[in-house]
């Protein structure tokens, strides 16, 4: 009994029936996972997410993963194209060795990629496009449905990096962010998952507000700033309107000078979805859900008036600043664009003619030659 109990039959011991079956059984393929455990078990892997080019039709047709980011890119025409290969000296970032883009050449569409900001928390879209120093470009309420504006013409001069906040396009982590601390806080894990150090910021609206209070939160942190009709100021002979209390029709007049531009032809034509249309389109719903996500997330901060003291904090800003105003802005009035320029030290102030709020959106040109102007002089 105790030799039966201690005896250890190895493979050679084992009967030819036996040994025949543990041959089968080593040359038989791996029974497939379960689903259940195939995220497990590539829970550490990157995961691919299809993303589009602002502005095409379609996703892009390979979309790979570098690193800790998600990156969906244009169809390779060098090599310097292929992830984790680095650009040659005389190269451009998707052009053929020794050619560059032409100095001045717009910038038809954007790339767009996920970066995860950590373990755990959430992913960011960002837009990128351009060559040249870092613009960190920050965005209002109504997102970036689309590549147009001044932001391509940006891209002339800037290598322009333009994340969406949580709740927009692919952006992810809304509820992570539990008041606007948490948000400004946001925006500096952004910057630093880039690998951006002290750049050119530029802010739009409540994009605008953010950006100056991390100016005023960490003021040697930002290389330049360029505020353009932002928030976060109140005064009761100038009340902002209440963007959250009304339809998107009833919103346009604010923002636009001139309600017949394209920008807001194609924001007032959202308002015809509603009902059994059936002539809409893709960028139209598009649009309507940016709209919808962009007043949700903005009211998370903003609601009921979009002041926070930021005032008391203006002179705490040390970063170059630019300071733009439509000169006809019926959503934050131009009153608000001299406060910022008087509490701002040194901040300088430059007013467009015959544009509304939006003024990237309807004078691009003029908007966009003062940035450009205000970023080349730090250098």
């Amino acid at each position: 009994m105790r030799r039966a109990l201690h005896r250890r039959r190895l493979p050679r011991d084992r009967a030819p029936a036996a040994r025949r079956a543990v041959a089968l059984a080593a040359r038989r393929p791996s029974p497939a996972r379960p689903p259940h455990r195939v995220g497990a078990d590539r829970a550490r892997e990157p995961v691919h997410v299809s993303l589009r080019q602002r502005g095409a039709a379609a996703p892009p047709a390979h979309v790979e993963g570098v690193g800790r980011s998600l990156v969906a890119e244009r169809p390779a025409r060098g090599a310097a194209c292929q992830a984790g290969q680095p650009k040659r000296r005389g190269q451009s970032a998707c052009g053929a060795p020794g050619r560059r883009r032409p100095r001045g050449a717009a910038v038809s569409a954007p790339l767009a990629r996920l970066i995860e900001l950590g373990p755990a928390r959430p992913r960011i879209e960002v837009l990128e496009a351009g060559d040249g120093p870092p613009l960190l470009f920050l965005h209002g309420a109504g997102g970036i449905p689309a590549w147009e504006g001044a932001l391509p013409l940006l891209a002339r001069a800037f290598r322009v990096h333009a994340p969406l906040l949580p709740g927009f396009g692919q952006s992810t982590g809304l509820e992570h962010l539990e008041d606007e601390l948490d948000l400004f806080l946001h925006g500096f894990d952004v910057m630093e998952a880039l690998g951006l150090e002290r750049p050119y910021v530029v802010g739009e609206s409540m994009g605008g507000w953010m950006a100056a209070e991390m100016a005023a939160l960490r003021p040697r942190e930002i290389g330049r700033l360029a505020l353009a009709a932002p928030i976060g100021l109140w005064r009761d002979e100038a009340p902002v309107p209440d963007m959250f209390g009304m339809m998107v029709h009833e919103v346009v007049p604010y923002l636009f000078h001139d309600p017949t531009c394209p920008a807001a032809t194609r924001m007032l034509a959202v308002t015809q979805l509603f009902g059994t249309r059936d002539d809409r389109t893709d960028e139209q719903v598009e649009l309507l859900l940016s709209l919808v996500r962009g007043f949700r997330t903005a009211a998370k901060f903003l609601f009921p008036i979009p002041e926070r003291g930021l005032e008391r904090r203006l002179w705490r800003i040390t970063a170059p600043t630019l300071v733009v105003w439509g000169a006809e802005d019926r959503f934050v009035a131009p009153l608000y664009g001299r406060l910022f320029a008087e509490k701002i030290r040194g901040a300088r102030l430059e007013t467009v003619p015959d544009a509304g709020h939006l003024i990237g959106l309807e004078r691009p040109e003029a908007y966009a030659q003062a940035l450009v102007r205000w970023g080349r002089e730090s250098r």
